[in-house]
């Protein structure tokens, strides 16, 4: 840590200053932006990715203190798209955040290169995810618009496991006719979703940082069912490096 061949702050990058920069035999390995609790990090993707990407860098970090947001500059899309990974102290659970910790920024890692594979694994992860829980409402509404021969026989088998009687075809797509709109997903980009009228369901909004902390002191924090007495929040960061050294004492260099 206190190698500034290794951990270099304020490293110069055209004109600009990144916080701090991983180094590794003179290459830049990681460049970490560091800002204020109270500050919104939406207002510096561009900063970051911007010097990152022109410096060929392959793993970049923003961070508040409470908040870490891990990104592939070298990706393609707008800047939130290149975010691989987040973290949020207060929210996820310690094992989590300590494994994470170790998988992005251990030496080993990233002198290894396993850091950016470790970060890409989870991207693509996320990824799949992601397109996986977009097309999945299109393919039931596709289902539900143009019912084929198995679904008309299964909802008849079990109309019929209910009552004795059995449905023709007919009537069970007069069914799924008549009631299209209850099951239509709404809020679905394409052809299948054009004839619902339901809007898209709404979204609670997590309060900003800058509300949530701006102005406040802290006196205390807590990790893994533990408390940690502390006078201001450079001492909740120091104080979470110290626990992770402890933990994972290999991991840092002294």
């Amino acid at each position: 840590i206190f190698d500034t061949d290794e951990v270099t702050p304020e490293y110069s990058v055209g004109g600009k200053r990144a916080d701090y920069s991983l180094r590794l035999n003179n290459v830049n390995k990681v460049f970490i932006e560091v800002k204020r609790i109270e500050e919104e990090l939406e207002n510096h993707q561009k900063q970051l990715l911007d010097y990152s990407f022109d410096q060929g860098v392959r793993l970049a970090i923003l961070t508040n203190g409470v908040t870490w947001w891990f990104y592939l500059p070298l990706h393609e899309g707008r800047w939130e798209q290149r975010k691989a990974y987040s973290i949020d102290i207060l929210e996820q659970g310690s094992a989590d955040i300590a494994s994470r910790f170790v998988d992005f920024l251990s030496k080993d890692n990233v002198s290894t290169g396993t850091a950016v594979e470790n970060a890409e694994a989870v991207y693509k992860g996320q990824q799949k995810i992601n397109t996986l829980r977009e097309t999945l409402p299109k393919a039931w509404n596709k289902i539900v618009e143009n019912p084929d021969d198995w679904l008309i026989d299964r909802i008849s088998d079990t109309a019929e496991g209910l009552c004795g009687f059995r449905a023709d075809p007919e009537l069970v797509r007069e069914f799924l006719s008549t009631n299209k709109d209850h099951l239509i997903v709404a809020g679905v980009v394409g052809p299948a979703s054009s004839r619902s009228s339901r809007p898209p369901p709404v979204r609670s909004v997590r309060q900003p940082l800058r509300e949530r902390y701006a102005g406040k002191k802290i006196s205390c924090f807590y990790f893994r069912g533990s408390r940690y007495e502390v006078s201001k929040w450079k001492g909740l960061l120091v104080g979470l490096c110290g626990i992770l050294y402890a933990a994972h004492p290999t991991e840092f260099e002294t």
